[in-house]
């Protein structure tokens, strides 16, 4: 990975296997709510396809899955919570019990995000100015 700090809005923004790389399992950058939300539901159809298909002898199969969705769903919500500009460790607030998970669902999947955080610095100004070119008088 190049280890550039992304800001990741949409998916026309993965571009490479080192973007998607980095959108799944970087805790830098951040997401808009689209990629949030894009990716909660792409991890609950590959785990409800995979579970269903594995028999129920076949234990040792589901915890590479298990894992990978966790660390990628740990991953989001962190760069989630950066696109909020707070830090990932809000993201411990699940760990109260009944409300903690609401909270951090409400707080990652609900509410706006700040472009102008901490986490992702913003782009350069001349990528985002157009080009004048001074044309003098004779």
């Amino acid at each position: 990975m190049t280890g550039i700090v992304k800001h990741f809005d949409d998916f026309d923004d993965v571009v490479n296997k080192d973007d998607l790389l980095a959108l799944l399992f970087s805790f830098h950058g951040s997401v808009s709510r689209l990629v949030f939300w894009a990716h909660q539901f792409g991890i609950f159809l590959v785990q409800t396809a995979v579970f269903s298909m594995i028999p129920g002898e076949a234990h040792l199969l589901i915890w590479p899955i298990l894992i990978l969705s966790v660390w990628t769903n740990i991953a989001i919500y962190v760069k989630r919570y950066h696109h909020r500009n707070k830090s990932g460790w809000w993201l411990l607030l699940g760990l109260i019990p009944f409300v903690g998970p609401l909270i951090v669902v409400f707080e990652c999947g609900l509410l706006p995000g700040d472009n102008n955080n901490r986490f992702v610095p913003p782009p350069k100004a001349e990528e985002n100015q157009p080009i004048v070119e001074e044309v003098s008088a004779s």
